[in-house]
């Protein structure tokens, strides 16, 4: 559903933005700040969500003390509208820079 929002509210942009940037599809997750997105074998993490209920990150591996946590934008089990068509031209426009190799045009 969209909001209707006026695309000329400079607020209500930024709050759009924030809202691509730091959410899974229909949630906000502010710890999403303190990950970074690698995709291929550097990801360590998986995340597991029941809509309405919960939204779980755990380690999908061993993480050593001052090794990044690295989440993936498109290539997860549960981000099945990402997972084609959604490579590394769209993370540059949603959320601002280029991603590592293994990249998707």
């Amino acid at each position: 559903r969209r909001c209707g929002g006026d695309p000329n509210d400079k607020l209500a942009a930024k709050a759009a933005l924030l809202v691509v940037q730091r959410s899974d599809d229909s949630i906000m997750v502010p710890a999403y700040d303190a990950y970074n997105h690698r995709n291929g074998n550097w990801t360590n993490t998986k995340t597991e969500i029941t809509w309405g209920k919960y939204h779980e990150t755990r380690a999908s591996k061993d993480i050593e003390e001052g090794e990044e946590i690295l989440i993936t934008y498109n290539m997860c089990e549960s981000c099945s509208g990402r997972r084609h068509g959604y490579g590394t031209a769209e993370i540059l426009r949603d959320y601002g820079f280029v991603e590592h190799f293994p990249q998707r045009w």
